[in-house]
């Protein structure tokens, strides 16, 4: 009974966002907008494979790129200040090397409206949660500081994770 109404809440404060600032294709652009705007995107692998998301900076210089793995069935949830953040998906094949996969038909990208953020979140991006099952995404979000927005007259658009 308790899985049900955990279900239940995640359900419905997942149904409050704001507008998209992101672009998926083959790759995925967040904060694709001219204006550097704080955002906390919910990405979601809806493939059946684990799914590596490899960001390599377009300019790199003494900073090098990272990856971050992503279950099939998961979310992670990143917290972005940087404008233009590219993110590739890729698989692992069987020899070990990870090649290029289409980000639009295996992630569903939304932005969740948040009232009540940490500190940390004015200072710098971050992933604030990685590869975990949707019911526990709030729960993690709240631990960590931030408060999803339930408020209808914020218009905020729907996004629900299947």
């Amino acid at each position: 009974m308790l899985r049900i109404m955990i279900g239940i809440f995640c359900y419905l404060l997942l149904s409050v966002a704001v507008a998209a600032t992101f672009k998926v294709n083959n790759e995925i652009i967040l904060n694709n907008t001219s204006t550097t705007q704080a955002n906390l995107y919910i990405l979601k692998n809806r493939s059946t494979n684990s799914l590596w998301l490899q960001h390599e900076p377009k300019h790199p210089s003494a900073s090098a790129g990272w990856s971050s793995q992503l279950g099939s069935g998961h979310v992670s949830a990143i917290w972005m200040l940087k404008p233009h953040f590219y993110l590739k998906c890729q698989v692992a094949n069987e020899k070990g090397m990870f090649v290029d996969v289409s980000c639009k038909k295996n992630i569903e990208v939304k932005i969740l409206a948040i009232c009540k953020m940490p500190k940390l979140a004015s200072q710098s991006s971050y992933w604030v949660v990685e590869n975990q099952k949707k019911l526990d995404l709030i729960k993690i979000l709240a631990a960590r500081g931030f408060e999803i927005c339930n408020d209808p007259q914020r218009n905020h658009k729907s996004v629900i994770i299947n």
